[in-house]
């Protein structure tokens, strides 16, 4: 078992399911102890140079959604965390596979025919995942910061139309906090920097079926047509 400044965080897990407690044991490290960047659960996506947050809680399809957008012309930043710099307040590209869930695994193996899988973990506390890799380092090192141009809360809704609401700042900004992992710890300097994205970006809420679809809807709202 990890021992963490003499606490033990994390439950004794078996072999099998080594893969994916590892990520998670990851994710917990880096929201709980790093304090010098901001950093929101949330999926990013980039293109030419403009980068789109996808905040949602668990269970929304942010995931699913970004690997889709990282393997059909977007660079996929991250499909569970944003981290954005407190000076610049550009949002950080990371170099990590892409962690699916259930229905989303083959949802993305028959969408996404260049990525590849790990071996699937079955029966975890979150059920069946697999992580999905998109890149190659080569390419991941031709990702670089970039400011975000937009916050988009996604929610997939089985076999709906894509219904789009625009949010105002204030309401776009409440939302991020909420998301946030360590914006109350960073204190001024976290409100400074999160103000100063809202400020600069457009809000959004969509609610989506159709992967294809969502892509060129993200496509319309960083050229400012949505």
């Amino acid at each position: 078992m990890v021992n963490v400044e003499g606490q033990l965080p994390f439950n004794p897990i078996a072999p099998a399911k080594i893969l994916p407690s590892i990520e998670w044991s990851l994710n917990w490290c880096v929201a709980a102890y790093e304090h010098q960047k901001l950093i929101f659960h949330s999926s990013v996506v980039a293109k030419n140079g403009q980068a789109i947050l996808l905040p949602a809680v668990s269970g929304s399809g942010k995931t699913t959604l970004a690997t889709y957008l990282g393997a059909h012309g977007w660079e996929m930043f991250s499909d569970e965390l944003a981290i954005i710099d407190l000076n610049s307040n550009l949002v950080n590209p990371v170099f990590r596979p892409a962690s699916l869930k259930n229905e989303s695994i083959d949802i993305i193996r028959k969408s996404c025919p260049s990525v590849t899988f790990s071996d699937v973990t079955t029966a975890t506390h979150k059920g069946d995942i697999a992580h999905a890799k998109l890149y190659t380092q080569k390419q991941f090192r031709t990702f670089n910061k970039c400011p975000v141009q937009a916050v988009v809360f996604p929610k997939y809704v089985a076999l709906s139309n894509t219904r789009v609401m625009t949010l105002s700042q204030a309401e776009g900004f409440a939302s991020l906090t909420r998301q946030g992992f360590n914006y109350n710890v960073l204190g001024s300097e976290g409100f400074n920097t999160l103000a100063a994205v809202a400020t600069s970006c457009r809000f959004y809420y969509v609610e989506y079926s159709d992967l294809a679809d969502m892509s060129e809807l993200l496509s319309e709202v960083l050229a400012d047509q949505c």
